[in-house]
This record gives C-alpha cells, structure tokens and sequence, in this order.
C-alpha cells in the first residue's frame, strides 16, 4: 500500500507551498528535535541527514506520494529540490 501526503502542504520554515518542490520532507530537525514539514531547500538546512523510523519521511511535492524513508540523505546539495 501507497504512503501519501494527507496533511497541510507548507514548509513549516520557509512557508514555500511543499506542492511546488520536486521532493519535500516529514522530518526531524535541528531544532531541539522537532519534527516539521519541510521543502527540500530548508531539508539541507534545518534537517538531521537522515529518513527512515524516528528520523523522517520523503514525498514526491507532485503526487505526495511517499518516495523514500530509509538510510542517509545526503544534507550537502539541495539539487532535488
């Protein structure tokens, strides 16, 4: 079964509509932990580097689909996004 984004759709940093990015993320932050949507851009800058349990969630920003959650995410380019 298909993970999809149901929830609200702006980047909890930046505010950019997370629909208008090639990927964005459900995921932990540098902020003391907190967990935030965010767009790829604010991902490489406010996120810990890594998806899967208990670090985060990767969505396609065109079909909200669920695309990745597991291993490292590279935190040094923001070319996805």
């Amino acid at each position: 079964m298909e993970k999809k984004w149901l929830g609200q759709t702006k980047c909890d940093f930046c505010g950019d509509d997370v629909k208008s990015h090639q990927i964005f993320f459900d995921a932990k932050t540098t902020c003391n932990g907190a967990w935030a949507l965010v767009c790829g851009r604010c991902f490489v800058i406010h996120g810990l580097g890594r998806l899967g349990t208990g670090w985060g969630q990767m969505y396609d920003g065109k079909t909200l689909q669920r695309i990745g959650g597991g291993g490292d995410v590279r935190r040094t380019s923001a070319e996805n996004d």
